[in-house]
């Protein structure tokens, strides 16, 4: 092999995989038996680290009820986000996830250090909707930055924001199809991933 097809052969996979990672701005792959920082989100919530046969790796799994103070019940896990992340330097954020028994929708929530909340959601979020997401099957989504819409300010008087400063917590969560008849739920996830926007 002429030495600069031998050099480019050897160049060629460093460049593919420093392009790969530029567009991964955080990965959480709960390895090592660890939970990564994440915490349980919604009361009666508890979080373990369980191992899927069908994936041959570890995945978070939160375990809770459907008992809540409202009609409707939202639960799954958060984490602060360990990097320093802008809004302009967001692209998208994705995972993995499966749950049993069926779910109203999946969504995830966006905490910005300016306050505000911003959420993104898959399935029906209206009132009395039984729509269901499919169970005890990983399913994959990626919602965009644009698909995240302001929901409020840690302030009440402030009702608007904008995607311009540093990014502090993320929440990934299940709403579940009724609230307080004693059904038990586990919301298994998997490769979750904060994309930005590639290097330059």
């Amino acid at each position: 092999m002429p030495k600069k097809t031998q050099l480019l052969s050897l160049i060629f996979p460093l460049i593919l995989a420093s392009l790969s990672h530029a567009e991964d701005a955080w990965k959480s792959e709960f390895k090592e038996g660890q939970l990564g920082g994440w915490g349980a989100y919604g009361s009666g919530n508890e979080l373990a680290l369980v191992t899927d046969a069908g994936k041959k790796q570890d995945v978070l799994e939160a375990s809770f009820d459907d008992s809540s103070n409202e009609e409707w019940s939202h639960k799954g896990a958060y984490t602060k986000i360990p990097i320093d992340l802008n809004w302009a330097d967001l692209k998208s954020l994705s995972f993995q996830y499966k749950v049993s028994p069926a779910v109203k929708l999946v969504g995830c929530l966006l905490h910005d250090s300016a306050g505000n909340w911003w959420r993104a959601v898959d399935g029906n979020p209206s009132p009395g909707s039984s729509e269901a997401m499919p169970e005890n099957a990983w399913g994959a989504l990626t919602f965009k930055k644009s698909e995240f819409t302001f929901q409020w300010n840690d302030d009440p008087s402030v009702t608007s924001g904008e995607k311009n400063t540093e990014l502090v917590e993320l929440v990934v969560y299940v709403g579940l199809i009724h609230a307080n008849e004693g059904q038990h739920y586990k919301f298994q996830l998997a490769d979750v991933v904060l994309g930005s926007v590639p290097s330059k």
